[in-house]
């Protein structure tokens, strides 16, 4: 059970050797302690009343008045705070031994360490934000991209709560209007019009129907993606993966097989996060160790979003070439098809690509880095392959506002339906927006429970 009377205390900077160590109290004794364990550098009496002032001064043990570290102290009065809660900062020394010194010191003088992600859920159960919001937070931090960064800012910056929260306010002001024709249903309103509440569901549902058709974007944008090197041995891959990476990851030589384990990378394309990976080439191998490189690159390139398929330009089309396209092809991925090599001259027809693809591919030679502008260009459409809108849209990233959203669209398209077959079926369509109102709701945590808001604020470290 949490409880919002105690006062909780924690590491917010990552463990480890760094400058500065920040240990954060927020609660109602969070200044108490801080005055209990805090004396000032110049000897002056302590003034917590001072708010979001940093103070010079050094970190006592209660019981043996032992200095524990020098530490700059910031006190942060309610509400003005994260929590909306009374908060002290503490910016001592890092390093993994004086900063858990500290956070004991805040203990032993009547904090309770906080659980995952105990400062944000308080700020949500204070009020301070919204559960999507709090989301918001946790994508930040988690962001691996300036895509998802920027996807991530715009939820804590308010955006999609406050869509809902107009969606809503639209939807209650109908339900209003429904509830008041229902209370004079002895009248005869048997001529009422209600086309426009049909035409003003019809509004909401297009604009919640935009927001579910970003998700398949927006899923790219917080989750990035993994993308394989696939092709026969000796085609380049690992000299492609190399020149995408700019450095020398992989090793490149003339002997076919060198590759025999998978070698994955991160990589940036147009701001998206991408798991790049260079294959082992799919063929059959007595070698166990080939073998096991081969099992694990086809375990990969099934579980891979885009592939890159390499043929070698300097050699003419292979049997092999043949049945791996096929398997491709078969396993139903987005796939770019590249020919390596252009800085050979070889036996290869860009034509015969063409009539197993049925796409043109795109010539590059890995070696020079002729063409591997094109390729990401290719890359970066395939990725966004249907648009993803314009950049200031609301683009939702999160399986769980994806399915409250489904789940209030379903009674509005249901109320009107009701509305256009009986025009008197008011009971039945306020019934539908309630419905709808309480889905929606969900999303910023009008309503919620302590399990959702468990699973939720798990995904956090302690410290926020």
């Amino acid at each position: 059970m949490h409880k919002l009377v105690d006062t909780i205390t924690a590491i917010s900077t990552p463990i480890g050797d760094g400058g500065i160590g920040i240990v954060r109290m927020s609660g109602p004794d969070s200044i108490a302690i801080a005055e209990r364990i805090f004396e000032r550098g110049d000897r002056r009496e302590f003034n917590p009343v001072e708010s979001h002032k940093m103070v010079y001064g050094f970190i006592k043990d209660p019981d043996s008045d032992k200095v524990v570290d020098e530490v700059m102290l910031t006190v942060m009065l309610a509400p003005n705070t994260f929590t909306k809660e009374n908060m002290v900062e503490i910016n001592c020394h890092g390093g993994l031994y004086v900063t858990r010194k500290v956070l004991d010191t805040t203990l032993l003088a009547g904090a309770r360490l906080a659980e995952r992600g105990e400062f944000t859920r308080r700020a949500f159960l204070n009020g301070r934000i919204s559960l999507a919001q709090a989301e918001g937070v946790i994508d930040l931090i988690d962001a691996k991209s300036e895509a998802s960064y920027e996807a991530a800012l715009k939820e804590l910056n308010n955006s999609l709560s406050e869509k809902i929260t107009t969606i809503k306010d639209r939807l209650s002001k109908i339900a209003a209007e429904t509830e008041a024709e229902i209370d004079f249903s002895e009248d005869d309103l048997e001529g009422s019009d209600h086309s426009v509440w049909i035409k003003e569901i019809s509004d909401i549902l297009t604009e919640i129907n935009n927001l579910i058709g970003s998700y398949d974007h927006g899923k790219i944008l917080r989750d990035g993606l993994t993308v394989s090197i696939v092709g026969r041995p000796n085609t380049g891959k690992s000299s492609l993966m190399n020149r995408l990476l700019n450095y020398d990851r992989a090793i490149v030589s003339d002997i076919p097989g060198t590759t025999r384990d998978t070698i994955e990378e991160k990589l940036s394309v147009n701001g998206i996060a991408v798991q790049l990976i260079d294959t082992a080439g799919v063929q059959e191998s007595q070698n166990i160790l080939e073998a096991e490189g081969i099992r694990r690159s086809r375990e990969k390139i099934e579980q891979s979003d885009i592939l890159i398929f390499l043929f070698d330009g300097s050699y003419d089309l292979t049997s092999y070439d043949l049945d791996l396209a096929l398997m491709v092809r078969r396993l139903g991925k987005k796939v770019v098809w590249v020919i390596n090599k252009s800085d050979i001259k070889g036996k290869f027809r860009e034509n015969k690509i063409r009539e197993i693809t049925g796409e043109r591919p795109i010539m590059i030679s890995a070696k020079r880095g002729d063409g591997i502008e094109s390729l990401l260009s290719a890359l970066s459409d395939t990725i966004w392959e249907g648009g993803c809108g314009k950049s200031e849209d609301i683009i939702i990233t999160r399986r769980r506002h994806f399915d409250l959203l489904t789940k209030g669209k379903i009674p509005l398209e249901r109320g009107i339906k009701t509305l256009k077959r009986d025009n008197n079926a008011v009971e039945l369509f306020a019934v539908d927006i309630r419905e709808a109102i309480m889905a929606l709701g969900e999303i910023n945590g009008d309503q919620y429970t302590d399990s959702l808001l468990d699973k939720i604020f798990n995904d956090f470290c302690i410290g926020k």
